[in-house]
């Protein structure tokens, strides 16, 4: 095991020296190529976990990666994560939307986004049978977003934005997290010198993100499990000059103004439209 982990740890040294070596050389051409590139070509790519029947998974002579059931996934970079050591995460801002899904045999993918009182999403809220939203023959799915900044969990480097998504069982999940991020507080000095409780910034913490068993009623399926990075969330707070904070800022800001989305056809195509959480067609 200490041989393994003395390996990987010197490859690691290997991969960066070179990567450092190959970036020293691009000097002034840095960006260059990018002049025309806009916010509008720009998407954040999700992060998901493979299930037994994602693409992903296929051995690569039948057109999969060669990945393993549980690895954690970039649908754009394609870079792939182990699902048990896992992969840092900065969270700077949550979203809740419903998704409109083309029928998974028709190989539409996603349709359309709307927000929680769209007029649509209302309608069929009112007039349908909890869980089995439709618009016509694509299905209506609640879903919650985190988006944030991943980071490697050995050299705290920036691995850039993403999103993870929450439905259907794993809402639960995401609840789950928000709620102990929400009611997490610390002590500050107040006024004549009281102290007083405050809740961190959401980008003040730095979570790990993995995968792990889970079942439902209708079998075994991989889900999130994200937790604080360094055991507790006190433990794991970062400091307001930690660039991965500063990231974290800049990518609130250009959500908030419009200026970056989640890549959702990624998503799609990633997963072969949605599935349930065994694996299994959603609907």
């Amino acid at each position: 095991m200490a041989k393994a982990k003395a390996a990987e740890t010197k490859e690691l040294a290997v991969q960066q020296k070179n990567e450092m070596a190959l970036a020293a050389g691009y000097g002034d051409y840095v960006n260059d190529g990018f002049d025309n590139v806009t916010s509008e070509d720009l998407s954040i790519p999700f992060l998901t976990v493979l299930q037994s029947n994602s693409p992903e998974v296929k051995p690569k002579a039948k057109g999969g990666l060669g990945l393993q059931i549980g690895n954690l996934l970039n649908t754009v970079t394609q870079e792939a994560f182990d699902g048990e050591k896992g992969v840092g995460l900065v969270p700077a801002i949550t979203r809740h939307e419903w998704v409109e899904w083309a029928p998974r045999d028709s190989g539409d993918g996603f349709v359309a986004r709307y927000d929680c009182d769209d007029p649509l999403i209302l309608e069929a809220k009112a007039t349908q049978k909890f869980g089995e939203y439709k618009h016509g023959e694509n299905n209506l799915v609640e879903t919650y977003y985190v988006y944030g900044v991943l980071y490697d969990v050995e050299t705290q480097d920036s691995l850039g934005p993403v999103v993870i998504s929450f439905s259907k069982t794993k809402i639960k999940r995401y609840k789950r997290l928000i709620s102990a991020l929400r009611s997490f507080q610390l002590a500050v000095p107040g006024e004549n010198g009281e102290p007083r409780r405050i809740t961190p910034l959401m980008y003040a913490h730095s979570l790990t993100v993995c995968s792990c068993d889970d079942k439902n009623n209708k079998g075994e399926f991989q889900n999130f499990n994200i937790v604080p990075s360094q055991g507790d969330l006190r433990s794991s707070l970062i400091a307001s000059d930690d660039p991965r904070f500063q990231e974290a800022v800049m990518l609130k800001k250009s959500i908030d103004a419009g200026e970056a989305k989640a890549a959702y056809s990624s998503a799609a195509s990633s997963e072969g439209l949605p599935v349930d959480e065994n694996g299994e067609p959603a609907f």
